[in-house]
């Protein structure tokens, strides 16, 4: 008895997996890894040299990626400051940035405007990630960030820039927590479009 369910059973239900295995490993993981490769976008390598040490910008939505150039610059830039902020820095001539940059014998760039939270500055940071260690980087906490329910999707399309998020994607260092809780964010996103 033990023999037939041996026989009949349990040796065709191992060949099954067997073939199985194999055949995901060698036909279904390459067609994959073909379709994507085929079907992906040319790459962008945005390089260049930090064209701007010191100054402010609203975002880093720019055409040619100079701004998104000068902020990566400026995180590996370990005698430079960035300073990160929200609406503090909307208002002239009483923008935060002035009140430290009078000291102008000091590099420092600020990023940011209204809705520029810290979700935002997590998905910055995160594709700046290799150079982040030892950079000096400063975050102006807004008391409106607190009472808001986070992150708006125009707020993260503006600032979380398709590059950036490439980068995060694509950096195995950096720990796949983040990287869900940022799809996890893009998918209550998808949904509330899709309503």
């Amino acid at each position: 008895m033990l023999k037939k369910i041996g026989l009949f059973h349990v040796l065709p239900f191992a060949i099954g997996i067997i073939l199985f295995v194999i055949t995901y490993q060698f036909f279904i993981l390459n067609f994959i890894d073909y379709y994507v490769a085929k079907n992906a976008p040319s790459k962008i390598i945005i390089e260049g040299k930090q064209e701007k040490l010191s100054g402010r910008y609203g975002n880093l939505t720019d055409s040619l990626s100079v701004q998104e150039l000068n902020f990566i610059a400026s995180i590996k830039n370990k005698t430079q400051l960035t300073l990160l902020g929200s609406s503090e820095f909307s208002e002239p001539p009483y923008v935060t940035y002035n009140f430290l940059s009078s000291k102008k014998n000091y590099q420092m760039m600020g990023i940011g405007h209204a809705y520029h939270q810290s979700f935002s500055m997590l998905i910055e940071l995160l594709a700046a990630h290799q150079g982040n260690k030892g950079s000096k980087v400063v975050f102006f906490i807004s008391p409106g960030w607190f009472v808001a329910n986070g992150t708006n999707s125009e707020a993260f399309v503006e600032f979380a820039r398709p590059n950036f998020l490439n980068r995060i994607v694509k950096n195995n260092d950096i720990n796949i927590n983040y990287k869900k809780y940022i799809g996890k964010f893009i998918n209550i996103i998808m949904y509330r479009l899709d309503m």
